[in-house]
């Protein structure tokens, strides 16, 4: 492929993503590459992986279900984080009398 045309269309291709960070869906490659894995990227790196075949721009309503599922897992992983660091610390109360030490005696 001809350089010139390349970065053409990679600028053309930029040009057109107003966003700074996009949501991209790979796509299975000879090389190995797995299919249907969601990644948040700039938008050059975006561009260059739609370019080359190895990516896809994701939808506008899976987009929002990916941010909504993003929002959700996050939530939970904060909530877990914080039940992780509670102390529990167990007091005798005031009304349980207390057995007196025996003496030897």
């Amino acid at each position: 492929m001809d350089l010139r045309q390349y970065y053409k269309k990679l600028h053309e291709l930029e040009s057109n993503m107003p966003e700074t960070h996009v949501l991209v869906v790979s796509v299975e490659t000879g090389d190995g590459g797995k299919e249907g894995v969601v990644t948040e990227v700039p938008r050059r790196n975006a561009c260059q992986l739609i370019l080359d075949g190895r990516a896809k721009r994701l939808g506008p309503e899976q987009e929002v279900e990916y941010r909504t599922q993003e929002t959700l897992m996050r939530g939970a992983f904060e909530r877990a984080k914080t039940a992780s660091r509670i102390q529990v610390q167990l007091m005798p109360s005031e009304t349980v009398n207390m057995i007196p030490a025996k003496s030897g005696k």
